[in-house]
């Protein structure tokens, strides 16, 4: 019953938002519920060693100026 009950009420809360803010919700939850299986670690071991290590420095370069900046439009 309290199941129901929050559902109702996030429901509710929900309709009030506007349009926009709803899609950002749907698309929160959507992210907060994909789930995908993670990988043991024993199975990494295979790649170690693929790289140079003038390519782990170039990959590591890539991923700090592309994936730690933040989007001040973004949410």
């Amino acid at each position: 019953m309290a199941e129901l009950s929050r559902q109702r009420d996030f429901l509710e809360t929900l309709d009030e938002l506007p349009e926009e803010a709803q899609n950002r919700v749907v698309d929160l939850v959507r992210c907060l519920s994909f789930r995908r299986p993670g990988v043991p670690g024993y199975r990494l071991t295979s790649l170690h060693g693929i790289l140079d290590p003038a390519q782990g420095r170039e990959m590591i370069q890539a991923i700090d100026e592309a994936c730690e900046t933040v989007d001040p439009d973004g949410w």
